[in-house]
């Protein structure tokens, strides 16, 4: 799934790409054994719980002894600190985030096993067959939005799977693999990702001149959201801001192309239109014009631009459920709103057994729900490692 990095252009927005975004993912259940790189990221971290909780056997390496390492071994994984190419020799797939170099000792010896490398987003993409992808992209509140849509949907008594790029606080962890059958995702634009998810809803806060690194023009930007809003399930919606000209242009270039479109905002042509914001200390209220029905929302957090991004997550809660709201106090994302339930994250199954030739693995016949401490090593590249 790997491609040869080129120069970007308006037809191939994606060129420096890494990894051919286009290409078939497969189902979690074809993936065996999976080894992910840098697995103590945010993303990264958050694909390896669900696929703990799905009972897929996890291991993983990161360069730092991060605390959610610790976490992940309770869960399940078994993780090493530091890169030794024995780490991923019981592999049957690697998943390896975009901070991972090509001359990784790992990654170098995974490729020559000829052993499939995914990226984050495909592996977490692998999770989603069977399931109604909701994926929130934009250059500047993806995760709060993400975070909010997460608990408005468990407020209408739903249990949707969820990855977020930060902990949802009431919650304790950033991803979640739920009973029901919607997962909600947070699409990084930043590296061409965001158009692996196939999403039945798409939510777009901002398009913005924003990862030119990448990219190299807005206009290529542009055309990287075109592609993902193209990426959108027959019958899907885009859901945009109204108070942001670049969600504006991609809205009504997904209107001409024949995809339906919900927009948002304090401007008076939204389709869902937020007035009379007042603040009161951390607290803030709105009010909603929603298809000429009035209603006065309150929220645990202050700022226009988070009344704003709580706006999509109304609709979601109106439109994706029939049962009724539950009300309790979870905060997402360290932020709140009126309607927030909790939930309990599932948890994963046992990981394989040790393999050999590693200097740092110790003596074990077989993994246990609560894997052995780690142990110095002083023959890997970095000071601890796992047991497994």
């Amino acid at each position: 799934m790997t491609q040869t990095p080129r120069t970007p252009t308006v037809d191939d927005p994606f060129a420096a790409a890494r990894f051919d975004f286009g290409a078939a993912v497969p189902g979690a259940d074809e993936l065996g054994r999976v080894h992910f790189l840098a697995i103590g990221g945010a993303g990264m971290s958050g694909v390896a719980r669900i696929m703990l909780a799905r009972g897929i056997r996890v291991t993983g390496s990161d360069a730092k002894d991060v605390p959610v390492l610790k976490a992940l071994e309770s869960e399940g994984a078994g993780v090493w600190v530091g890169f030794h190419e024995a780490h991923q020799e019981r592999a049957d797939a690697i998943v390896m985030s975009s901070s991972i170099r090509d001359d990784n000792v790992e990654l170098v010896a995974a490729r020559q096993r000829d052993v499939p490398v995914l990226h984050r987003a495909q592996g977490l993409a692998a999770l989603m067959h069977g399931r109604r992808p909701v994926a929130v992209a934009g250059a500047n509140g993806k995760t709060t939005t993400t975070s909010m849509l997460t608990v408005a949907l468990q407020g209408c008594g739903l249990d949707p799977s969820f990855a977020v790029g930060g902990e949802l606080a009431k919650h304790g962890t950033n991803a979640h693999d739920g009973s029901d059958d919607i997962f909600v995702v947070e699409a990084d634009e930043s590296d061409g990702s965001f158009v692996v998810y196939r999403p039945e809803v798409a939510i777009v806060t901002n398009v913005q001149p924003d990862h030119l690194d990448f990219y190299s023009n807005f206009r290529v930007v542009q055309a990287a959201y075109d592609v993902f809003v193209g990426t959108i399930r027959p019958g899907g919606l885009l859901v945009t801001c109204a108070d942001d000209a670049g969600a504006v242009a991609l809205a009504e270039r997904a209107r001409a192309a024949g995809t339906r479109v919900l927009t948002y905002g304090f401007d008076p042509s939204s389709d869902v239109v937020l007035d009379h914001h007042q603040q009161d200390g951390v607290t803030a209220s709105v009010t909603l014009l929603d298809e000429g029905v009035e209603r006065r929302m309150t929220l645990g957090v202050p700022g226009r631009h988070n009344a704003s991004t709580t706006t999509p997550t109304t609709r979601a809660r109106s439109r994706r459920s029939s049962r009724p709201p539950r009300t309790s106090s979870a905060t997402p994302a360290g932020s709140s709103s009126s309607s927030s339930p909790t939930s309990t994250a599932a948890r994963g199954t046992s990981p394989p057994s040790s393999g050999s030739a590693c200097p740092r693995r110790t003596s074990s016949s077989s993994w246990t729900s609560t894997p052995p401490a780690r142990t110095p090593c002083p023959e890997c590249q970095a000071g601890s490692s796992p047991t497994p």
